[in-house]
C-alpha cells in the first residue's frame, strides 16, 4: 500500500507501524544512553546488522541521530521527532 511503506535505503523497506515501533524502542536506549553503535541496536531490536546500520543511517539524514565515527547520538532533529 502506497504511504505504508518506509523505505530505509539499501534495499530495506519497513512498514510504517513496524518503522514507529522500532524509533520508539531506540528513543527508550537513547534516554538510558548518550551514545549507540550499530551493534547495540542490532542487539536491542534482535535484528541484523544489515537491517540494524539501514535504520540508522536513514535516522542520520533525517537528523534524528548524527553518526560520529563507529556511534551514533541524538541529532538536531531528535527532540522535534518525538513531540
Amino acid at each position: 500500500q502506497i504511504g505504508k511503506v518506509v523505505d530505509l535505503g539499501g534495499g530495506v523497506l519497513l512498514h510504517k507501524d513496524i518503522f514507529n515501533e522500532v524509533v520508539k524502542k531506540i528513543k527508550n536506549i537513547f534516554d538510558k544512553k548518550k551514545t549507540l553503535s550499530v551493534a547495540e541496536i542490532r542487539d536491542y531490536l534482535e535484528t541484523s546488522r544489515k537491517i540494524a546500520l539501514a535504520l540508522m543511517e536513514y535516522l542520520d539524514r533525517l537528523g534524528v541521530t548524527i553518526r560520529e565515527g563507529d556511534i551514533r547520538r541524538p541529532g538536531i532533529n531528535y527532540m522535534k521527532y518525538f513531540t
